[in-house]
């Protein structure tokens, strides 16, 4: 018998040594804070996280504060930066304040919501500000005039998150009604309701490609939908077993390959974003917070242009890790903006590299329909091999024809690039 236990006590301590090992990181300020919020600067150089009736501003190369907003009476729930000197940030009494982080005052102060702002998002033109209330209501604010443009009513429950269509065009909102609504700002009316979520729905997600919306929440699961069509109503996908809590919010990665979770099993969970099945990294239970207590991970948020993960806790202050990326050896990869909306027709990718000569590699969806493939780089094309896995490499000389790149791909029956196809790239030094 004790060897028996005593094989099966070697066992688990193989298993903690395998699955629970600590895993690198830096702790930026207060490693017992409450951190509700945080936000990137649009160019990545700068991180703001909430701390009690504070917003703190870090720079993210010397990992140091060097800026702290004070101007809120209560606790603030929820930031969001306009553009790289403005943010904008809710609080629990109600308040929204407009900040201007070059002096570090307060430039608009608006009574926005009858209880607590649970989320704020900036529109992609800057414009305006959407935020969600205790009160169960959504509204959009003009950022210049820091008048109410309008109020949309439908949630029955608290509003939790908000999120802003890349084209502008629509606003997200999720609730404790488990309802995702979809709002159209330009008629100022409720375009769809999206249904799936058995439970509070906790954060929202836009994709870079403009038309697919994540969702996180108390049901466990991350629902993936599509936004145009007002018949898609349902999910067309769904991420199970990612936590075994509830997911407290989802974002994506700026090209959209990946999504990073949050939930109150204390975990942080990166997905491959095309794949229910196939999850990457996930920090087991009291490995991500080192002290006991009221604490578990309540946000995540990629940085704009990067694999770096900021993760803002309830009772373990703000963790800024790397590790993803260095435990998978993953290239830098471009950054994706369509150029031609209709039908993904082409496809503009955009990158800086250190290099002047780098290797492109991808792969192409549907490879049996390629008939060809080309990539048009500065003035020059490039005839592609795209191999019967749908592979394909390219070496490509930044110094002669710069670094925007168009790819192009004909479809056997002769269209170019039907939507059916979608082309997957990254670079390597």
């Amino acid at each position: 018998m004790l060897k028996k236990w005593t094989l099966l006590w070697a066992g688990l301590l193989i298993y903690s040594s395998l699955y629970a090992q600590k895993v690198e990181h830096t702790t930026l300020g207060d490693p017992k804070a409450i951190v509700y919020d945080l936000g990137f600067s649009k160019d990545g150089s700068k991180l703001a996280t909430t701390e009690g009736n504070r917003i703190n501003i870090w720079a993210l190369e010397q990992q140091q504060l060097i800026q702290t907003l004070s101007g809120h009476e209560s606790a603030v729930l929820a930031l969001a930066y306009v553009n790289d000197n403005m943010l904008v940030s809710g609080s629990k009494d109600g308040q929204l304040v407009l900040w201007n982080t070059v002096a570090g005052t307060p430039q608009k102060r608006v009574a926005a919501h009858q209880g607590p702002v649970t989320a704020v998002a900036v529109s992609p033109d800057g414009n305006f500000v959407a935020t969600a209330g205790a009160d169960h209501l959504v509204k959009v604010w003009n950022m210049a005039s820091g008048k109410e443009e309008t109020v949309f009513k439908g949630h029955t429950a608290d509003v939790t998150s908000v999120a802003f269509s890349k084209s502008g065009d629509y606003l997200i909102s999720g609730g404790g009604d488990c309802q995702v609504m979809v709002w159209q700002l330009s008629e100022k009316k409720l375009y769809k309701t999206l249904l799936g979520h058995t439970n509070w729905v906790r954060s929202i997600a836009m994709h870079p490609d403009g038309n697919t919306i994540a969702s996180s929440g108390d049901d466990k699961r991350t629902l993936i939908w599509k936004l145009q069509g007002a018949e898609a109503t349902t999910p067309v996908q769904e991420f199970r077993k990612l936590h075994t809590n509830w997911i407290t919010s989802v974002d994506y990665q700026t090209n959209g390959s990946y999504f990073v979770s949050t939930g109150h099993d204390n975990n942080m969970t990166i997905s491959r974003a095309d794949s229910p099945e196939n999850y990457y990294y996930k920090k087991y239970r009291n490995t991500l917070i080192n002290h006991k207590g009221y604490q578990y991970a309540w946000k995540a948020a990629f940085q704009p242009n990067s694999y770096r993960v900021a993760v803002a806790t309830l009772g373990g202050g703000v963790m800024l890790t790397d590790y993803f990326q260095k435990i998978y050896n993953i290239p830098h990869e471009l950054i994706i903006t369509a150029i031609n909306k209709q039908q993904y027709k082409e496809q503009h990718y955009e990158f800086k590299a250190d290099e002047n000569v780098v290797k492109i590699e991808g792969e192409v969806s549907r490879p049996k329909m390629v008939a060809g493939m080309h990539l048009l780089h500065g003035k020059e094309t490039i005839a592609i091999d795209v191999r019967r896995n749908g592979k394909f490499s390219v070496t490509v000389n930044l110094a002669a024809n710069g670094s925007d790149l168009n790819f192009t791909i004909i479809d056997k029956d002769g269209q170019i690039n039907p939507s059916g196809h979608s082309i997957k790239v990254h670079y390597q030094k």
